[in-house]
């Protein structure tokens, strides 16, 4: 190869291997460019992925918290309690209805959706809850006043 070489001019040979190192450098540069490229998709992907952790750790966490006020309001009639259970159940359904379109994985997304599903059945549900007791609590001060006015009218 050297010897087919020796017979062009210098000028060729030097232009002949100023393009091949050219022609090299242009290949490392593209497949550095796509390495660079690929990187950054990649961290899209992370960041998209840590977010949509991170609201998964947040929904889970008022999930918690949901039971442990609704069980205040059940068990120690506890009004505020009762509200910030109403009010975290519809955080956790906007919580969840944007997580869903993020899922890529369909049984991921189907389990997201039952999710939903079922809490928006626990939201209907503790709604009622709340109407029902509020309700009786009229009904017993209701009864707690007619008491009252009966024990007056026989001491009278």
């Amino acid at each position: 190869m050297i010897a087919w070489m020796a017979q062009f001019k210098i000028g060729l040979r030097v232009v002949v291997g100023f393009g091949t190192v050219l022609a090299l450098m242009v290949v490392v540069g593209l497949v550095g460019r796509s390495g660079v490229i690929e990187g950054g998709n990649l961290q899209n992907e992370y960041v998209r992925l840590s977010q949509q952790f991170q609201k998964i750790q947040e929904t889970n966490s008022d999930i918690i918290n949901i039971r442990r006020n609704a069980i205040l309001f059940a068990y120690a009639d506890d009004r505020k309690a009762g509200e910030i259970a109403q009010q975290l159940t519809k955080d956790v359904q906007q919580n969840l209805r944007r997580l869903i379109p993020g899922f890529r994985n369909p049984e991921r997304r189907a389990q997201a959706e039952t999710m939903l599903a079922r809490i928006t059945s626990y939201v209907e549900k503790l709604d009622q809850v709340v109407t029902l007791k509020s309700a009786r609590d009229r009904d017993v001060a209701s009864l707690g006043e007619t008491g009252e006015t009966l024990v007056r009218l026989l001491g009278e």
